[in-house]
């Protein structure tokens, strides 16, 4: 994971750029507005459930512990096909994030609109592997946008 200092109201964009599409569990690439380990709205391409999704996960300890929450998950298989690039978008507007992806960076289809009560917000990027037992992805990130 990869962040920076993000203050404000802002919009990041990223174009990922994927080694294959995440076909075995726990692959995941994407973008993040994070707090801390225990609070934060991430949007990735990842394998989850036997497939290939776009998903929206927001983390928060409100409750006194880290409650992780999947928001929306969309199967990409018909909308990717064979690609392995995609630009993932994240809009904050005071508490209100707001999600959505892209096949060319030019036409957006919005995926989900949370509230996240997140302080000291940093945006960034991140891939992993989680607990899976695979190594056979990686993931390029081109083009990260942070902007007003």
């Amino acid at each position: 994971m990869l962040v920076q200092s993000a203050p404000g109201d802002w919009t990041i964009t990223s174009k990922l750029v994927f080694s294959s599409a995440p076909h075995a569990n726990n692959q995941q690439g994407g973008i993040i507005a994070y707090q801390d380990d225990d609070d934060y709205v991430k949007l990735d391409w990842e394998f989850s459930s036997g497939a290939a999704r776009f998903g929206e996960t927001i983390e928060d300890s409100l409750s006194g512990a880290p409650v992780a929450q999947v928001l929306r998950t969309i199967p990409t298989a018909s909308i990717m096909g064979a690609g392995t690039t995609v630009w993932l978008r994240m809009v904050k507007r005071g508490p209100i994030y707001t999600t959505s992806y892209s096949t060319d960076g030019v036409s957006f289809t919005p995926i989900y609109t949370t509230g996240a009560a997140l302080a000291n917000v940093k945006a960034g990027v991140f891939a992993y592997n989680r607990a899976g037992t695979t190594s056979d992805l990686s993931v390029a990130f081109d083009d990260f946008n942070v902007s007003p």
